[in-house]
């Protein structure tokens, strides 16, 4: 069985750190040198994908895709997506406009997968932000769970993943 996740949302907000905390193999990185340093400071960011495996033994694996996070890119991400039982939406709430963002990467990715697929991460966020998203969400009438969430720690990304495949678990049932 292959599962594939992908893990979208803006430059700097943890897409890269999550996947190669939780592979299995070293994970594939497109990395190229960061010319927008104004508006996130690190030093590279993706251009591609990324791309890590957690290995399940005989029950086989599941895909973990990263998708690049600048808007200049956006070309690959209904490639990314193709495919996907689902999406990780990491947000950095000590970014500008994070609320907006989760708006547009929902909208944006709803197009390739379930709206039902998706699981929000809050990195460096407050309780306020997460109230903040979850009234958007609301407004919005989809299964979107929004939870705090580290992508530098397996627990919080193990939780993310067990939240999005339970959920998908819950809309094979019901069709």
């Amino acid at each position: 069985m292959l599962l594939k996740v992908v893990f979208a949302g803006p430059m700097g907000s943890g897409k890269s750190t999550a996947i190669g905390v939780l592979s299995d193999i070293e994970p594939v990185a497109t990395e190229a040198k960061n010319n927008e340093r104004f508006k996130v400071d690190k030093p590279t960011t993706t251009v591609g994908l990324d791309y890590g495996e957690i290995l399940l033994g005989d029950a086989g694996k599941v895909a973990l895709y990263g998708i690049p996070g600048q808007e200049r890119f956006d070309f690959m991400w209904p490639i990314v997506a193709k495919g996907a039982m689902g999406v990780i939406l990491l947000l950095d709430c000590s970014q500008d406009n994070y609320i907006e963002k989760l708006a547009s990467f929902a909208d944006t990715f709803s197009k390739w997968v379930d709206p039902g697929s998706f699981v929000v991460a809050l990195n460096r966020g407050t309780e306020n932000d997460l109230e903040a998203c979850n009234l958007l969400v609301e407004k919005r009438d989809v299964v979107m769970p929004v939870f705090m969430a580290d992508p530098r720690e397996k627990d919080d990304l193990n939780m993310l993943l067990h939240v999005l495949i339970s959920n998908a678990e819950i809309r094979l049932l019901q069709e």
